[in-house]
């Protein structure tokens, strides 16, 4: 479901894209995740269903990743774009790398196999996710202003 969900809503994502920014979009997918991180992790609300929580989650990533994937292919020129959306390819799998090194540190198990320490990490996720809306905000500006200034002499 959240996968069939998804292709549908990247698709819708990179309309909205082209009409309001790259921006308004991760913006919506990090607002849905954050109430999923926070109903589902943070502050868990009993009753939710799990499914509701992973479609949300998914649709949620969905619009970041196209969003952020879209403004990457606007940064560079297009004679050094394979290179620079390589590098920001090793550096997205290092980071994830890291995350799930410093996520399974934050957590323990109790005796009968309970996590603890997920509200933490949800809590870390929240604050990484801020950090990529301020990232996006600002290389969205950069491109904005590189575009209309025109091409270079």
């Amino acid at each position: 479901v959240g996968g069939a969900l998804s292709f549908g809503v990247l698709r819708a994502g990179g309309r909205a894209i082209d009409r309001v920014g790259s921006l308004r979009v991760a913006t919506a997918g990090t607002i849905l995740l954050a109430v999923v991180l926070v109903v589902g992790f943070v502050r868990p609300v009993p009753g939710v269903p799990v499914l509701v929580l992973f479609v949300s989650f998914m649709v949620g990533m969905s619009l970041r990743n196209v969003a952020v994937g879209t403004l990457a292919t606007k940064v560079a020129d297009a004679e050094h774009r394979a290179g620079f959306l390589s590098l920001q390819s090793t550096f997205q799998h290092a980071f994830a790398a890291i995350g799930a090194v410093a996520a399974s540190a934050a957590l323990t198990a109790t005796p009968d196999g309970a996590l603890v320490g997920m509200d933490r990490v949800a809590a870390g996720s929240l604050v990484v996710s801020l950090v990529l809306l301020v990232a996006v905000a600002r290389v969205e500006r950069a491109v904005e202003a590189g575009a209309s200034a025109g091409p270079p002499a």
